[in-house]
């Protein structure tokens, strides 16, 4: 855990509380995960048992919401090969089956291994995924589509997702991540390498200005606005001052809610305006064997009258070399998930965020009524 400690009870599918897996008459939720990659580790556990195994811990609390969305960290390609680096992954289609089996309606696609097959296998990507009955947000056949938000109907609120990536994701480490030189350099290869244009597939390259122009442009088709930034360092807890400036200039542009991912663990939660920022989720379902990528957050945004009304916080156990895990994410029972949101609950009070534990899973306060 955060704090050091090894407690690793976890619920199965069917240990779930009823709490957890069923919404109130009348109320409408949207769940949001973090990264997602099932393949490569998890590739003989998944070719046993099919593409709905690492999801099968958690589906329950997919299946009950309204929407649910994460973030497809890989292309999805059979004809375009990984082009030359370290750690490229391409997924088989037939796995894009145990996202929406396990209830995931929407996926980002705004990140930086989602061209690891070059932008042919970006176009590949897109195609597969229309084809599995999944909708996308934060990349495009051209600079067009990937700018434009998806705008989706929860109940009767109209909600906007848009997405963009940030070259600070091409750093290995904190340190390296101060480099200006570095930072501007990262920024022109990743234009180059993923940026969509008029004619070619790719994302949104992430700064203060273009992150607030997709968010106006959302928000003139909604009535609420979630910008989903991949940002930030791998493995480093606390948010670079990069991401607050994006994330801050998301909300004074009008976003209601700033979700991020990259870091491959969680990140504290920040409340800028009133609105909520979860600087990172983590993983959900991704085959790598890092200890390191150890607990993630699950999400549960509840909707008032066109509003965010409250958002929950399920931490998971990620950890897929624990034997109760073995690639397939759980929710924490206590004592563990007191730990985990209690860590998140100390971290995020400097940013303005008070952060309760409550039956089971953490409570983000908000500011009644939100701007």
């Amino acid at each position: 855990m955060a704090n050091g400690e090894e407690n690793n009870e976890v619920y199965t599918q069917e240990e779930l509380p009823a709490a957890f897996t069923q919404n109130e008459a009348e109320q409408r939720t949207i769940v949001l995960v973090g990264d997602i990659m099932t393949w490569n580790r998890s590739r003989s556990l998944i070719e046993e048992h099919g593409p709905g195994y690492p999801f099968a811990g958690t589906r329950s609390l997919l299946w009950n919401a309204d929407l649910a969305v994460g973030n497809l960290e890989g292309p999805v390609a059979t004809q375009a090969g990984p082009i030359d680096g370290d750690f490229r992954y391409r997924i088989p289609p037939f796995t894009l089956a145990g996202l929406t089996g396990a209830g995931l309606d929407v996926v980002g696609l705004a990140n930086n291994h989602v061209a690891d097959c070059g932008r042919k296998g970006m176009a590949e990507t897109l195609g597969y995924v229309e084809q599995a009955g999944l909708q996308s947000f934060g990349g495009g056949y051209n600079q067009g589509e990937a700018r434009a938000p998806l705008v989706l109907k929860v109940g009767e609120t109209r909600v906007a997702f848009v997405g963009a990536l940030d070259p600070e994701t091409y750093f290995n480490d904190w340190e390296e991540a101060q480099n200006e030189d570095d930072y501007r350099r990262y920024g022109r290869q990743m234009t180059e390498r993923l940026a969509a244009t008029a004619n070619e597939p790719g994302v949104v390259v992430a700064t203060p200005e273009s992150v607030a122009e997709l968010v106006r442009g959302a928000s003139r088709q909604a009535d609420l606005v979630i910008a989903c930034l991949h940002f930030g360092v791998r493995y480093h807890r606390p948010p670079t001052p990069r991401q607050r400036a994006l994330a801050q200039a998301a909300v004074l542009a009008g976003a209601d809610l700033v979700v991020g991912h990259h870091a491959h663990l969680w990140q504290p939660v920040e409340v800028f305006h009133g609105v909520p920022i979860l600087y990172g989720l983590g993983n959900f379902a991704f085959g790598s064997a890092n200890r390191r990528a150890d607990e993630g957050i699950l999400a549960r945004v509840v909707l008032a009258r066109n509003r965010i009304g409250m958002v929950e916080l399920f931490p998971l156990n990620t950890k897929n070399r624990d034997p109760e895990v073995d690639y397939q994410s759980k929710v924490f029972e206590e004592p563990a998930a007191r730990e985990v949101i209690e860590d998140l609950a100390r971290l995020s009070q400097p940013y303005n965020a008070l952060i309760s534990f409550a039956e089971g899973r953490g409570v983000l306060q908000l500011p009644q009524p939100q701007r």
